[in-house]
């Protein structure tokens, strides 16, 4: 008998060993969601920046969907001031009549700080025009 019980209680053992339990406390964790951008027209846009000397780089890639005819980016680089806002230090525009486009930028006479790089894009896919931002911060 106890060799039974003892089997049994192996066995409940060995199942939620590989089921495992739930129990009320990981419930009330908040759930959390991780969000990516849902875009019609836009597959990707990667941006980037660096600082040498008093120079940034901007960096910037956009990468249509299949079917896109034309790309249009306004990119602008922004410096953050003492009290949290930006300043806008230098911006340019971008064209391609391809499903892709990149673009660098050096802006010189510029200090160590922290910087946003940010872009809207139009692009147009089998004749509707899609319109994102998107936009990157780093300490330079």
């Amino acid at each position: 008998m106890t060799k039974r019980i003892s089997l049994a209680l192996l066995c409940v053992c060995l199942v939620i060993g590989m089921t495992g339990l739930t129990t009320t406390a990981a419930a009330a964790e908040p759930y959390q969601v991780e969000i990516e951008p849902f875009w019609q027209n836009v597959a990707a846009i990667t941006l980037n920046m660096s600082r040498n000397g008093g120079t940034v780089t901007s960096m910037g890639q956009i990468l249509g969907q299949a079917g896109t005819t034309a790309i249009s980016a306004s990119f602008t680089l922004a410096r953050q001031n003492a009290n949290g806002t930006f300043t806008n230090v230098d911006s340019w525009i971008t064209n391609s009549s391809s499903m892709a486009t990149s673009s660098s930028r050096s802006t010189t006479g510029q200090s160590a700080g922290t910087y946003r790089l940010s872009v809207t894009v139009r692009v147009t896919r089998n004749g509707t025009v899609e319109t994102v931002s998107e936009s990157h911060t780093m300490a330079l």
